[in-house]
């Protein structure tokens, strides 16, 4: 029996969910996966045909979601029909590398106080040239937030949050995720303000997270990303219930793992989201700045130096440096094989 299920969410893409599983049918996939499909019906029609195209993987298609369900609500409703003790997400237009999840599987099974392992994300972009031809480029991505390996629930949710990146990608102990996952819909948590965050929070407060120097993810760096922004959102009159919900969401699992009590469980949450927002919603100054800086350089001078300047925000980033050159063929090659699939289809500029 197979110890991982990779479940890929997908909602109207058909030439991404083909895409991926083209990708793990050519790498051999060993796990099980799931298809959440919430789709039209003439395209999970479509969707279904691909997933009966490719035989060689273990595949179950889930496609009773209708269109209107937020994907924060459906999430749990597929986690709890894996059966495997692990588990790893993958977007359908992203590449989750099986080396990455092999290396979180791994140090799991061998560290039982950690719930989330995953390593480095890159991202990659497909545009036409001037000779119309598609380019393919990728880069460090910007989740590059250090391992949160201390005892306490209390102290790895202010760490989580003072340096967050979400956990969704990664490696995840099931039964964990599960509970996780489910809070959304067993407290009523807005799933668009706070769904991401919620299952992440809950997730640290369970457990470690481990930030490994493998890497793991390719991610379409052309697809849009609408992040509310809650320094604007909280000064509108329907905020202040919608976040204490999830609030008292946190803080009762934070009271369930560490019998801090409900008040002063209620009281860090509350402090850690002060630091969050304070460190991922910052001044318009900086985004202006960054603006000015990226008009004025050269696309790959920006780029090498954004790149280097996340390398240096944590001792994880020089250790992953150092790796990735002393594996760089290896590398090379993983990267070679997206890129042809990338340029096979050229979804993103069509």
């Amino acid at each position: 029996m197979t110890p991982l299920t990779i479940i890929i969410p997908t909602y109207n893409r058909p030439g991404y969910l083909r895409r991926i599983l083209d990708y793990y049918e050519l790498k051999s996939c060993p796990y099980d996966i799931i298809v959440a499909d919430s789709s039209r019906p003439e395209v999970k029609l479509q969707n279904r045909t691909t997933v009966e195209n490719h035989r060689q993987l273990n595949i179950r298609f889930l496609d009773s979601f209708s269109p209107d369900l937020n994907p924060w609500y459906k999430h749990p409703r597929v986690i709890s029909t894996v059966t495997t003790e692990y588990l790893s997400f993958c977007a359908d237009d992203d590449f989750i590398l099986l080396d990455g999840i092999m290396a979180g599987l791994n140090f799991l099974k061998t560290n039982p106080d950690f719930v989330v392992a995953h390593g480095q994300y890159f991202d990659f972009h497909l545009k036409k040239t001037s000779a119309d031809e598609p380019e393919f480029s990728w880069r460090l991505g910007g989740y590059d937030s250090p391992s949160v390996d201390t005892d306490e629930p209390a102290e790895r949710l202010r760490a989580h949050l003072d340096h967050y990146n979400p956990t969704f990608y990664g490696v995840h102990r099931t039964a964990v995720a599960s509970v996780a996952y489910r809070a959304l819909l067993d407290f009523k948590v807005d799933p668009i303000l706070f769904g991401e965050l919620l299952s992440s929070a809950i997730t640290v407060i369970y457990g470690k997270i481990k930030r490994l120097e493998t890497p793991h993810s390719f991610s379409n760096g052309s697809s849009p990303t609408v992040w509310p922004d809650l320094l604007k959102l909280r000064r509108e009159p329907s905020y202040p219930p919608k976040y204490a919900t999830f609030r008292d969401a946190t803080a009762h699992y934070l009271n369930q793992q560490s019998k801090l009590g409900a008040e002063q469980s209620n009281i860090i949450v509350d402090q850690a989201m002060k630091v969050y927002t304070k460190h991922n919603y910052p001044p318009n100054y900086r985004s202006k700045l960054r603006s000015l800086v990226k008009k004025a350089l050269p696309e790959n001078v920006y780029a090498a130096g954004r790149t280097l300047y996340r390398r240096s925000k944590t001792s994880d980033r020089s250790a992953a440096g150092q790796s990735l050159q002393q594996h760089q063929t290896e590398f090379d090659r993983k990267v070679k094989e997206i890129e042809s699939l990338v340029l096979r289809d050229r979804i993103e500029i069509t």
